[in-house]
């Protein structure tokens, strides 16, 4: 079990690493009004345009790089 929460911490340390190393602008998000779960929970709404595209391909490239840290090839089956 630690094994597996090692590989996590190093795959977010290198995404870490690679987002504060990165040359390219973070996003600018624009804000689209307010919504509410319940009147529990508050969240800002997020415009849907070409910078919030942008955002959701930066979290899949990281998340990608995660998931392939974490994964066991060797736990993989091909069918």
């Amino acid at each position: 079990m630690f094994f597996c929460v090692d590989r996590a911490k190093v795959a977010l340390d290198s995404c870490c690493q690679a987002l504060f190393d990165s040359s390219v602008k973070p996003p600018t998000l624009c804000i689209s009004g307010i919504g509410h779960f319940q009147n529990s929970v508050v969240f800002a709404k997020v415009k849907d345009d070409e910078e919030f595209d942008r955002l959701h391909t930066v979290a899949s490239v990281y998340t990608v790089n995660i998931i392939f840290r974490l994964v066991s090839f060797s736990n993989l089956f091909l069918f």
